[in-house]
């Protein structure tokens, strides 16, 4: 016996189910539960296109920092403070 599917006749009243992402049709699946908030915020950061480019320039950001801290005249030996101070930069663009 074969089941016939009935539209619901209320069905012109409701509201098409508006996706919350930009670029394609969605797809379930499984994910360990400690890691979702994390994966889902990352995902709606690719999905907006602010992941690829931004952490691109900031890792050559990063780079050029560090190469520049292995200038030994520009930092000499007694100079700790203005390292640590371009390794904070470095962490900051990375974040």
């Amino acid at each position: 016996m074969r089941i016939r599917w009935k539209p619901n006749p209320h069905g012109r009243r409701l509201k098409s189910n508006q996706s919350k992402w930009l670029n394609s049709e969605t797809k379930p699946i499984r994910l360990p539960e400690v890691l979702i908030p994390e994966i889902l915020e990352y995902a709606h950061q690719l999905d907006k296109g602010n992941v690829g480019q931004e952490s691109d320039e900031n890792i050559k950001q990063a780079r050029s920092i560090l190469e520049g801290c292995l200038d030994s005249k520009k930092y000499p030996a007694n100079r700790g403070g203005a390292i640590k101070k371009e390794i904070r930069k470095v962490l900051e663009l990375l974040r």
